[in-house]
C-alpha cells in the first residue's frame, strides 16, 4: 500500500515523501528497468535521511542531509531493512569529515534543457515581425531531450559537461536508434548551450561555451548508415507526376478504402485527409492541423457554394496565418470528413466523444497519455499509401506501382506546375495558393491591420487569387480523377 503524505520537490528533482515499503521499491526498480529518464526521489519518512533514487537505468539507496549526499547501495540486493540500519552510521560519520567544496553555481542541464524549451514554444521577433513558434520543432527538442543518452546529464552543472559528453551520447543514439536523430541531439544541445550563453548568462553561469562544442559536428556517416538514409528519404518534387496521376491515385485510393472493412478499415481521417491534401496542396502535417473552429462554411466575398479554411501561425512553415478559399468539393470534404468521425467513433467508443479538429484520429489516446484529443497525422498519409503500395500488412500487390514515383508532399510540386502553365492566370496565383512568401507579405503594417477588413483580406491574404487558382484546381482535380474511372466520393 502506498503512504504518500506530501510532495516536497527538491532542486534538480522529481521528490515524493513515502513510507518505502517493498511495493515502492519494486516500482523503483521498475522505473530504472524502463529507463526512467526522469530524476525521482524517495524520501523515506520512518528513517531520517534516507533516500531511494532513481536515475536512467539505476535505482539506489542514499543518505542525504541539506549538505552532503552518499550513496551506499542498490536495491533489490540491498533491502529496506539493511538501508535503515546503515543509512544513521553514515549520518554520523558526516559529522567528522570535513566540509566539501562549495557546489558550482549555475544551472544544472535540467535547468537549461527546461528554459531552452520554454523559449522554444514561444514567439519570436525575426526582423522585425513577430513569428509563432514552430509545433514541429518544439517536438523535436521535446524528443531530443528526453533520450536516455542524456539521462546522466541531469543533475550535471552545465559548466561541467564537456564535447566528450556530447560525442558519446550522440555516438550511442546514433548506434541505437539512427544517424538522423542523433544529428538532431547534437543540433539542439549546441543551441540550447548557445542560447544560454548569449540570452542567460548570469543565471547559468557559463562565461563560454565548452571548448570544442562551436566546432563538434557529428561524423560523416557509413556506408550502412548513407543507406538507411537514403532508403526512408520520401519523394519530394517530380515534374513526371502530373494532375492526371493524381486523378489516378484518388480513383485507386477510394477503391482501395471500399474494399477494406472491419478492423483494416481505412479511418475517416485517413480517407478524406488524403483529399484534403490533394485539393488543398497544404505541406500534409500542416493540412491536417486544420480545427473545425477556423472553417467558414460560407463567405460572401468569393462565389456562392463557397468556404474559407485557416490556419493558426504556429502550425504553418512560414509562421504567418493563411487563409485559403475552400470551393464546394472542399466543403463536402470537410462534411464528410466529421460525418464518418462520429459514426466511427460512436461505434468504437461510445457516444459523447468531441473534437476539436476538422480530421480527428479514431484513436482517443496519443502518445502522450494526456492527449485524449487525437488529430490525423501527415505520417499516416504517408502510411496509407505504403499500405496500397503493399508494403503494410496483408501482402497484396503494389496498387500504385505503375505511377511515377511520389509522396503526398509531392502534390505541391504537381499543383505549381499546372497552375503556372495555365496562361490564363496570374504568374504568381500558384504561389498564393500554395502559401509561398510574396512581396509585401512579411509587412508589418499589413499583418497588424484587423483581419475583418477588406485590406488585410484582400492583401495580405490575397483571397482573389488564390480563388481563382482554387477554382482552376479543383475542377481539373476533379476531372482527372473522373477521366481515371472515379465516382463522386460520398
Amino acid at each position: 500500500m502506498l503512504h504518500v503524505l506530501r510532495e516536497t520537490p527538491q532542486i534538480g528533482t522529481s521528490a515524493v515523501r513515502v513510507l518505502i515499503v517493498p511495493a515502492i521499491v519494486a516500482g523503483a526498480v521498475a522505473q530504472a528497468k524502463r529507463g526512467n529518464v526522469q530524476l525521482k526521489d524517495y524520501v523515506d519518512t520512518k528513517s531520517r535521511g534516507l533516500v531511494l533514487r532513481v536515475r536512467g537505468g539505476s535505482a539506489s539507496w542514499l543518505a542525504k542531509t541539506k549538505q552532503r549526499t552518499k550513496k551506499f547501495g542498490s536495491p533489490p540486493k540491498m533491502g529496506i531493512r539493511e538501508a535503515r540500519r546503515i543509512v544513521p552510521r553514515i549520518l554520523a560519520s558526516f559529522l567528522n569529515e570535513p566540509a566539501r567544496p562549495q557546489a558550482p553555481s549555475g544551472w544544472r542541464w535540467a535547468e537549461l534543457s527546461s528554459e531552452y524549451r520554454k523559449y522554444i514554444a514561444g514567439p519570436k521577433l525575426k526582423r522585425g515581425v513577430v513569428r509563432a513558434p514552430s509545433r514541429n520543432t518544439v517536438d523535436d527538442v521535446a524528443l531530443a531531450f528526453a533520450r536516455p543518452q542524456l539521462a546522466s546529464w541531469s543533475s550535471r552543472p552545465i559548466s561541467e559537461l564537456t564535447v566528450d559528453d556530447l560525442d558519446e551520447a550522440a555516438a550511442s543514439l546514433r548506434k541505437k536508434v539512427s544517424y538522423a536523430q542523433a544529428a538532431k541531439l547534437v543540433a539542439y544541445v549546441k543551441a540550447a548551450f548557445g542560447w544560454g550563453l548569449q540570452n542567460r548568462r548570469r543565471e547559468c553561469g557559463l562565461k563560454v561555451l565548452p571548448p570544442g562544442f562551436a566546432e563538434y559536428v557529428l561524423p560523416d556517416p557509413d556506408g550502412d548508415e548513407i543507406s538507411v538514409i537514403t532508403a526512408r528519404r520520401r519523394p519530394t518534387a517530380n515534374p513526371e507526376f502530373t494532375v492526371e496521376h493524381l486523378g489516378q491515385v484518388l480513383a485507386r485510393h477510394e477503391d482501395f478504402c471500399r474494399g477494406r472493412t472491419g478492423r483494416n478499415k481505412i479511418s475517416p481521417g485517413v480517407r478524406w485527409g488524403l483529399w484534403w491534401n490533394a485539393l488543398t496542396v497544404s505541406r500534409s502535417g500542416a493540412a491536417m492541423l486544420l480545427e473545425s473552429r477556423n472553417i467558414l462554411w460560407s463567405d460572401p466575398h468569393v462565389e456562392d457554394g463557397w468556404g474559407l479554411a485557416w490556419w493558426i501561425a504556429d502550425v504553418v512553415k512560414a509562421r504567418r496565418e493563411f487563409w485559403l478559399p475552400t470551393p464546394p468539393l472542399g466543403l463536402h470534404i470537410l462534411r464528410s470528413a466529421a460525418r464518418d468521425w462520429r459514426t466511427a467513433i460512436n461505434r468504437e467508443h461510445g457516444i459523447g466523444h468531441v473534437s476539436k479538429w476538422a480530421f480527428p484520429s479514431t484513436r482517443r489516446c496519443g502518445r502522450n497519455p494526456d492527449n485524449l484529443d487525437v488529430v490525423t497525422t501527415g505520417d499516416s498519409l504517408g502510411n496509407h499509401l505504403a499500405n496500397m503500395r503493399g508494403k503494410r500488412q496483408g501482402g497484396h500487390r503494389d496498387l500504385l506501382a505503375d505511377l511515377p514515383r511520389f509522396s503526398v508532399h509531392t502534390f505541391r510540386g504537381t499543383v505549381a506546375s499546372f497552375l503556372m502553365n495555365d496562361v490564363k492566370l496570374p504568374p504568381d496565383a500558384a504561389s498564393a495558393l500554395l502559401g509561398h512568401t510574396l512581396p509585401g507579405d512579411a509587412d508589418p503594417r499589413i499583418a497588424q491591420i484587423s483581419r475583418t477588413t477588406d485590406r488585410f483580406y484582400n492583401h495580405a491574404q490575397r483571397i482573389p487569387l488564390k480563388a481563382m487558382a482554387m477554382k482552376v484546381w479543383s475542377e481539373a482535380l476533379l476531372k482527372s480523377y473522373y477521366d481515371a474511372g472515379g465516382i463522386f466520393p460520398e
